[in-house]
């Protein structure tokens, strides 16, 4: 049988949600079962450095993926 992962760019696509909704919603997101979330670049500010360095510690069965370059 095929593994089947499940990749959820939610997070960079969300636009005007609050940090906290953010760590809310990647928490549900790991609750249901994700397994990736794509995370935005910590070019974008200190924001997006915060989030990711949150998120590596919040999840628990989700990986965070973060674009390089």
């Amino acid at each position: 049988m095929k593994e089947i992962r499940i990749y959820d760019r939610t997070l960079t696509e969300a636009g005007e949600l609050s940090f906290k909704n953010r760590l809310d919603l990647a928490r549900e997101l790991d609750g249901l079962g994700v397994d990736i979330l794509q995370l935005p670049s910590p070019s974008l500010g200190e924001e997006a450095a915060l989030l990711i360095r949150t998120l590596g510690t919040l999840v628990r069965r989700a990986s965070p993926a973060v674009p390089g370059g």
